[in-house]
């Protein structure tokens, strides 16, 4: 197979990308020598080549750092793609990516004295449903260092809001303002009361962060 990895923000080809093949179904001959998988690296021009691969169904994966996951031809960042069917002898070219940059929140977390606190979990959340109810899941987070500072990579684009946290752990946040804990009861929550940005302790007045594709804030 052969194709190309492109910045899809700026169109400009993506050198030092990574390709990966996973067989999803394989010829006989080749389950009968186990598992194998095959891969390939980006050349200057964003262009990629594997080659002595054995027939079967593969799924296809281009990453790079600073870019989102993706499969080939998915829709969207991260989402499902379409395997690639490959028959004996068989060339495929324009087997192509387009890399979505991921997005990227950082800052501080201070205490009412304005000092820095460190150990805070800070816990990128989005809405979801679950069994009819609205419901803030967990997608991504990040611990304070002893300077106070966080930093959460690898966002992609879509609605969040972000919550801060300084003892236990919060993995679902009804919008009734009920915790519920994964693998026990809910936990009493110590020295400080859960806060979302940009301060406050009602999810009602929380202020959701629309990230775009490569935002920094």
């Amino acid at each position: 197979i052969e194709g190309q990895v492109f910045d899809a923000s700026t169109g400009q080809p993506l050198r030092k990308a990574s390709i990966s093949m996973s067989p999803m179904r394989v010829s006989a001959a080749m389950a009968a020598a186990g598992p194998r998988s095959y891969g390939a690296t980006t050349d200057a021009t964003g262009k990629f080549s594997v080659s002595g691969l054995e027939p079967g169904q593969y799924r296809v994966n281009a990453t790079h750092t600073g870019f989102l996951i993706a499969q080939y031809n998915a829709r969207r960042p991260n989402g499902p793609g379409a395997p690639l069917e490959l028959a004996r002898g068989q060339k495929t070219t324009g087997v192509d990516f387009r890399l979505t940059p991921h997005g990227i929140i950082a800052g501080h977390m201070l205490d009412e004295d304005g000092d820095p606190l460190q150990g805070v979990q800070i816990q990128l959340m989005r809405m979801t449903y679950n069994r009819g109810r609205k419901q803030l899941q967990q997608y991504n987070g990040s611990n304070s260092n002893d300077l106070g500072e966080y930093r959460i990579s690898g966002i992609q684009p879509g609605k969040y809001y972000l919550c801060a946290l300084y003892r236990g752990r919060l993995n679902m946040m009804n919008l009734n303002g009920s915790f519920s804990i994964a693998g026990g009861p809910a936990q009493q929550q110590e020295d400080y009361a859960p806060t979302f940005y940009p301060g406050v302790t009602d999810i009602a007045a929380a202020v959701p962060m629309d990230m775009k594709p490569g935002q920094q804030l």
